[in-house]
């Protein structure tokens, strides 16, 4: 039997990740990435995550935010003719670890504006 070891809520989610790929879904803690290549287990990546309708009180008033994790997983995904990647956040700030939760909060609860 599967357990499920994730502590933060996930929700599944179309995300933008400039010059990178698809966010298929997202938490506090990490999220899956849909990829053309299978990426190595351990690999850092640095990525600009997207997150649409959120307002911040940050100067650059951007929704664009910058997080840097670890690959901690990969499987090549046979309905997508792809694969997907698990990247666990490794150096989130608090300012972007707030805009995640708070995005993955509205859109949980449908606010998706």
């Amino acid at each position: 039997m599967k357990v499920d070891k994730r502590t933060s809520l996930r929700i599944d989610v179309k995300l933008s990740i400039l010059r990178f790929g698809l966010a298929m879904n997202i938490s506090a803690a990490g999220m899956c990435v849909i990829v053309d290549d299978p990426l190595p287990i351990d690999y850092f990546v640095e990525l600009k995550l997207s997150l649409p309708d959120q307002i911040n009180e940050r100067e650059d008033s951007s929704n664009i935010i910058s997080v840097e994790g670890v690959v901690v997983w990969t499987k090549f995904s046979e309905q997508l003719d792809k694969y997907e990647v698990g990247i666990k956040f490794t150096n989130l700030n608090a300012d972007n670890k707030a805009l995640v939760k708070s995005f993955i909060e509205n859109y949980s609860h449908g606010n998706t504006s």
